[in-house]
């Protein structure tokens, strides 16, 4: 087969890369059935923040008075509504992650009667990987002795630069100075397996500010880095600030590349494997959570615009926090639309997505599919003829030098070119 030549263009190389799929265009309001769930993975989705950062696209809100007292009445009674629908005799979930928005918000407290509850609904493994999202400045060093005691295990902290002047462009709350502090203060408490959120391509940052971000974080030896690209959506906050000069420019394609690359560089020679296009860890700290997000396993989420997996079922939580309130109250599962999926989707979801972790084990899709379908078949002959990907019967192997292409190595598997 001959070498296809492909426009630099068409290569996207802007980290938006396929988290659903199929398109939530398609997704629709039906009756889900009943599910049977063993093998999976909880997430609770706590949608408040101090502030609205300037590049975020979660669901969230600013944070109002009684909103997190309403909100936890009404995640317990979604938990209670989703245990008597469907079977979870042979529960046994690996991994539990509270995000938002900022999960940080919630009390000790509540932290504790979620955990929890939780726990004693799902029988949560006893080595169970239980994550706690943290704005720095929101918890101290006493909150996480409790915390550890609850059964939390790992904390990921959002430092996003080393750089104050950077951290108030993103409009965040925190100063590196509270990072540090609340770093500290996790180690201190016992918790060992720490994660710490760094982003690059930010405007105004210079290759200068994120060495000196990679070599301040590295000092600090964290078991897990998640690297992320600043991703600017169009017409979103970021994208009309850049556009009416209000915000420093980005960085160029070529240094946002270069960034990329010296980290990865930098990370490797100080002992992190890297396991996914973001994410890298020192050996044994893989996120089970973040791997489950991307293999194409089953996932179980709690909270406004929450996304759920259980087989070839998609859904998705009501976004409007009115309509997620009042279904609970109903006693209806607070979802917003779902998708069933056919072999094809199944194969293209999980191949797609499977990109993130840079090598996909074909064993599991064709144990699910039976067998790759024929035009899927095509899309990765060709991509294997462009360089981007090496395949052979057990895996489809991401190439080093095309991970900044992985959202057009994703598109082309789905199809979307």
């Amino acid at each position: 087969m001959e070498k296809i030549e492909i426009n630099e263009k068409q290569r996207r190389e802007d980290g938006a890369y396929v988290f659903h799929h199929p398109p939530k265009f398609l997704w629709e309001k039906e009756d889900l059935p009943l599910m049977k769930w063993t093998d999976f993975t909880l997430y609770v989705h706590v949608p408040f923040c101090r502030e609205i950062c300037t590049f975020c696209t979660f669901e969230r809100k600013k944070l109002e008075k009684g909103a997190l007292n309403k909100f936890m009445g009404s995640i317990l009674k979604e938990i209670e509504i989703t245990l008597a629908k469907w079977d979870f005799s042979e529960s046994k979930p690996g991994a539990l992650y509270l995000g938002g928005g900022t999960a940080s918000l919630l009390s000790v407290s509540d932290l504790t009667i979620l955990v929890n509850k939780l726990r004693s609904s799902f029988g949560l493994l006893k080595d169970a990987e239980i994550t706690l999202e943290c704005e720095p400045g929101t918890k101290q060093l006493s909150d996480f002795r409790q915390l550890k005691s609850i059964g939390i295990n790992r904390v990921s902290i959002g430092f996003q630069a080393f750089q104050n002047e950077l951290l108030r462009s993103l409009n965040r709350m925190h100063t590196i100075e509270e990072s540090l502090k609340m770093f500290n203060s996790v180690k201190e408490a016992g918790i060992e397996n720490i994660h710490i959120d760094l982003m690059f391509g930010l405007p105004g940052q210079t290759m200068e500010d994120w060495k000196f971000s990679i070599q301040e974080a590295l000092k600090l030896a964290p078991k897990h880095f998640s690297l992320y690209t600043l991703i600017v959506f169009k017409n979103e906050l970021l994208d009309r600030s850049l556009a009416n000069g209000t915000m420093k420019q980005l960085p160029s394609t070529e240094v946002i590349n270069e960034m990329r690359e010296w980290a990865q560089i930098q990370l490797t020679e100080n002992g992190y494997d890297q396991y996914s296009l973001t994410e890298y860890c020192k050996s044994g700290y893989q996120c089970r959570y973040v791997t489950s997000n991307w293999n194409g396993s089953d996932y179980l989420g709690f909270g406004p615009a929450a996304y759920s997996r259980n087989g070839s079922y998609l859904w998705e939580n009501h976004v409007l926090h009115t309509l997620y309130h009042s279904s609970v109250k109903a006693d209806e599962l607070p979802y917003h639309k779902m998708f069933k999926m056919n072999s094809t989707d199944i194969c293209k979801r999980d191949l797609a997505m499977g990109v993130c972790l840079l090598q996909i084990p074909l064993d599991p899709i064709l144990t699910k599919v039976g067998e790759i379908d024929p035009l899927i078949k095509e899309h990765l002959a060709e991509l294997e003829n462009e360089g981007l990907i090496s395949m052979n019967d057990r895996a489809i192997t991401l190439n080093t030098a095309s991970q900044r292409f992985a959202t057009y190595i994703m598109k082309r598997i789905i199809g979307d070119n």
